[in-house]
């Protein structure tokens, strides 16, 4: 697995591997105890990968809610954003 280090705002890690999104539930859980999280994704992403991510996620114990906004820069605004509060 490769850790890629992020200095921005607050300091973050990236991890890059192969198949990393099968165990996302398991090493999530390493940092924050499983609960109810959401799973923010847009329409062309959702299909490809946000089953197993939330199959991931259960498994580890987490509660997740799926919101699936549309794919394009323009469903980037203040309406989305409104219905996912």
């Amino acid at each position: 697995m490769k850790k890629v280090r992020v200095n921005a705002s607050r300091v973050y890690d990236i991890l890059i591997e192969n198949g990393i999104l099968d165990r996302a539930g398991v090493l999530s859980a390493a940092v924050k105890k499983p609960c109810r999280t959401v799973i923010l994704t847009d329409s062309n992403v959702s299909v490809l990968y946000a089953d197993r991510l939330e199959s991931s996620l259960r498994a580890a114990g987490f509660e997740p809610l799926r919101f699936v906004i549309a794919a394009g820069e323009e469903s980037k605004n203040a309406q989305s954003y409104l219905a996912l509060l």
